[in-house]
Order: structure tokens, then sequence, then C-alpha cells
């Protein structure tokens, strides 16, 4: 999946930029990144991600900081991409919208894809390209995430066992025995699913 610009958030994290691997070791960042990605080219309201990302703040002053951080933030990662890709919604309460118009391959995005693809077509093909880009856990390197990133991780792998599953049973029923040894393989089966 690596090209030119490509962003893979399962595993180890990795945003490559004109064929250069950037190195981030921002969580912060990352867990932003996560958040509007999985709402991609929709409304995220600011005190929305706020409560994700800040969930201590505690006054005023609390508050005011974290809207602060957070419009650092997101000018940090607007700045990692080399192009302004997040774009600040003003309405009342505030928000964000991320749209890589096309430029940037997402893991995660095909991912999803494909799962809904699978899901709905029962499409067996569809799974596999899914399980494809299955390197690892969400966010892989940073082991401690906000709640709502540890969620959609846990979502994620959630997502991983029943394709698992599908397709195992589906190469039991065919005695594919070259495809279960691959798949277990892919997915490193002894750790993931004792």
């Amino acid at each position: 999946m690596e090209g030119s610009n490509t962003i893979l958030l399962l595993g180890y994290t990795k945003i490559i930029r004109n064929e250069k691997e950037l190195f981030i070791n921002s969580k912060k960042l990352m867990e932003l990144l996560v958040l509007l990605l999985i709402n991609y080219k929709k409304l995220v309201v600011r005190d929305q991600l706020i409560e994700w990302l800040y969930p201590d703040y505690e006054c005023k002053k609390g508050l005011d900081k974290a809207k602060n951080n957070l419009r650092k933030t997101v000018s940090r990662l607007n700045k990692i991409f080399g192009k302004r890709y997040i774009f600040s919604i003003p309405i009342s309460d505030g928000g964000y919208i991320l749209d890589f118009k096309e430029e940037y391959k997402v893991d995660i995005l095909d991912f999803n894809k494909y799962i809904s693809e699978g899901l709905k077509n029962n499409n067996k093909k569809s799974f596999e390209k899914a399980i494809d880009l299955y390197r690892g856990d969400l966010l892989e390197n940073f082991r401690y995430v906000v709640d709502e990133v540890q969620n959609i991780r846990l979502m994620l792998n959630n997502e991983v066992k029943e394709i698992y599953n599908i397709l195992k049973k589906d190469y039991e029923l065919r005695n594919d025995k070259v495809s279960i040894f691959e798949l277990n393989e892919k997915l490193n089966i002894k750790n993931k699913f004792p």
C-alpha cells in the first residue's frame, strides 16, 4: 500500500509524504488523525474532539487551553501533510473536517471500505483485501491512547476476528489448508486469537 503519499495506522504508524517517511512520535497528533479519519469528510464538532482528546480539562481556563491545544495540533498535522487537509468550520461550536482529496492512501479507510463491501455482499475477496491491509493494532506503537481511540482499536480487533472466522470457515469448507495457513501467518494467530 505504500506509495507517494500514504498513511498507515494499522500496525506500526507510518506517514509517507512524497515517498519520504516522516517520523511522528506525538500520540496526540496521531489520536486526532484517527478521530478525524473515523469521521472522514464529516464535520467533527470542536467540543467533541476536546472531550475525546483532553478529557481532564475542568474549568473555563482549562477549556480555553484545550481549544488552543486543539488548534495547535490541527495546525501541526496540516504542516506534516504539507498542505491544508483539515478545515476549520466556523459554526457556533466550531468544528473540523478532514478531506485528503484522493491525494493520500490511508490504510484504515481502505480497510473499512473492504469490510463494508464484504459484509454487504458476503464478498470473501473484500475480506481478504482487508486482512492484507491489517498489519497490527491501530496505532500499535502507542500503548496507551485516549478512551475513544481505544474503543476504535477494540472495534477493529473485533472486526478482524469476525473476518478471520468467516474466512477460516470458508477455507475449511473448501478444504483449503494452504489458505488457512496463510491466513494464520498473516494475522500471527498464535498471539492474536488464543
